[in-house]
């Protein structure tokens, strides 16, 4: 028969072994909490960052096919007589920007800025774009290299586009004006929107300086805004910085269009991006708690158990030793046999012979 001593020995081993492993099943519920927590912080880096990569190239290659059409636009009107008629060369830029479809316009523009040329008819007038930047920059720069303008309304139809421009050079080598592709910030925005992205997630093309050109879902109000946290390079993995757009915490990812001062970021809203974990970890924990708290009613269940095994035991104790000294008093012994076994047991009292 156990002991008392033996029944509270056990319900502190059942208690023990119970928080044992109550705190076990919680500390790897949390564990695993934190697991997801990570994947979910890779999978949102990886994937923003592999679009960011993908329209950078996508972009860059874009550019390279207008930068290819100024180039050679550059080096074949060097190379035209000055009396060749406005007509044919008009008709000779409109063949060459045919089929290059990010392009809405490209111009010829006299070294006084004067426009002389261009390849689409328009109502308008040619203009003087003397003061404009991608004039200047081609003007005041001894080297050929493009020049990406920032988002500036056109005077002819009143469009938000960015102009790229190459230089043109007489035959002494000496400034005699710029060739000029215009291409519509609607056309970018055109191109971001066929990436299949979620409502928390925005494409933006920006400049190294913060000057943001496209942003998709479009928000017309930001376009020339500059937003130098939005060009920086992140730091560390899981960047995340306060979105100047709309005022949210968001993942970024940032990649350079090569051979162009311009970048791609990605940034896309934390607390969505992070929702599916966040429902995963409430489910998990409400199961967690549920089950915990079962098995800490079993526990406690065992544990009354155990206390009614010894207050029984007690109470047969007590009353072995009240039906002893009711013999004792009496002066009478006892005896018991076991027909099974054939045992015969006799009180010292049956024993003694009087």
């Amino acid at each position: 028969m156990p002991t008392a001593s033996r029944f509270r020995r056990l319900q502190l081993g059942v208690t023990a072994l119970g928080a044992v492993v109550i705190l076990a099943f919680a500390g790897s519920t949390a564990y695993d909490a934190w697991r997801s927590y990570r994947y979910a912080l890779i999978a949102t880096d990886r994937e923003i960052g592999n679009i960011a990569k993908a329209l950078a190239e996508q972009t860059a290659w874009t550019l390279q096919t207008v930068d290819l059409l100024l180039s050679d636009t550059a080096r074949w009107y060097e190379g035209e007589p000055e009396n060749t008629p406005t007509a044919s060369v008009d008709a000779a830029l409109a063949a060459r920007t045919a089929g290059v479809t990010p392009v809405r316009q490209v111009m010829i523009v006299a070294a006084d800025g004067q426009q002389i040329h261009r390849a689409r008819a328009l109502s308008a007038p040619l203009l003087n774009v003397a003061d404009r930047s991608y004039f200047v920059a081609q003007r005041d720069s001894a080297e050929d290299q493009l020049f990406i303008s920032e988002p500036l309304v056109t005077r002819t139809d009143g469009r938000v586009a960015v102009v790229l421009s190459r230089r043109i050079e007489n035959s002494a080598h000496r400034f005699a004006g710029i060739v000029t592709a215009r291409v519509d910030l609607d056309d970018f925005s055109q191109l971001y929107r066929t990436v299949n992205i979620d409502g928390s997630t925005a494409i933006i093309l920006i400049q190294d300086d913060g000057t943001l050109l496209v942003r998709n879902p479009s928000n017309v109000a930001d376009v020339g805004g500059k937003f130098p946290a939005l060009a920086a390079d992140p730091v560390g993995p899981f960047a995340r910085l306060a979105d100047p757009l709309n005022g949210s915490t968001d993942f970024i990812a940032v990649a350079p269009i090569r051979a162009t001062h311009l970048k791609i970021a990605v940034t896309r809203d934390a607390r969505s991006a992070l929702q599916p974990w966040r429902e995963q970890t409430e489910r998990v924990g409400v199961r967690t708690l549920i089950l915990s708290l079962l098995g800490a009613l079993t526990i406690a269940m065992l544990v009354r158990q155990l206390d009614r095994g010894a207050a029984g035991e007690r109470a047969l104790r007590e009353s072995e030793e009240r039906y002893a000294l009711a013999m004792e008093g009496a002066n009478e012994g006892h005896w018991d046999w076991d027909m099974r076994s054939d045992h015969l047991f006799l009180s010292p009292r049956m024993k003694v012979v009087d």
